[in-house]
């Protein structure tokens, strides 16, 4: 939930402010998100959401107030937010009266139903690709590390004395017991 004073909101530009910081934790968090208008026993916040639905209402409002260049900006960013404002849940709150904290309470219940439905799956598919991708670059890395290596033929003789071990030895048995038992076969095979 991103919580806006609806008092120190009714000047344009600062409404503007708000939204652009409410677009970037959106857009950083990708969660469910709720705007919620705080104070509206003070102020009826129903200014912010005309605005948010009607850019000629928002162009009108910023006329009103001196004209500056953070007016020009303010009118450019009301457009690119309007795919922003489409999808965003509103509510407007006051904690002296306990308006609007039942439609609180709702949009946090829809919140977390998205939430399980769409960024649960959306995530856990990330994950997914993230695993895979990380597999294929540490294939390619241990095959970079493997360029330019010698390979040596291990049937071939390499003609040092001390290379007793055959390698192509086949293996019989695979010990599955403890230290002791262990020992105990090792010292078998000494014997033999």
């Amino acid at each position: 939930m991103y919580i806006v004073d609806s008092a120190r909101a009714t000047n344009p530009t600062t409404f503007m402010s708000n939204m652009l910081y409410a677009c970037s934790i959106l857009y950083r968090t990708k969660l469910p998100f709720i705007v919620v208008f705080n104070k509206s026993d003070i102020v009826k916040p129903t200014f912010a959401l005309k605005w948010m639905q009607d850019f000629e209402r928002f162009d009108e409002a910023l006329e009103d107030t001196r004209s500056s260049y953070m007016n020009d900006l303010s009118r450019s960013l009301s457009l690119v937010l309007d795919e922003f404002y489409c999808g965003l849940k509103t509510v407007c709150v006051s904690s002296a009266t306990g308006e609007g904290f039942d439609e609180v309470m709702t949009a946090i219940a829809e919140s977390v139903e998205a939430y399980k439905k769409e960024y649960v799956p959306m995530y856990e598919k990330v994950l997914a690709d993230k695993r895979q991708m990380d597999e294929v670059e540490k294939k390619k890395k241990e095959e970079e590390a493997l360029k330019g290596k010698p390979v040596h033929d291990l049937k071939k003789p390499t003609g040092d004395e001390d290379d007793d071990l055959d390698l192509n030895t086949k293996v019989d048995r695979i010990h599955l017991g403890g230290v002791d038992e262990e020992n105990d076969e090792d010292a078998e095979l000494e014997r033999d």
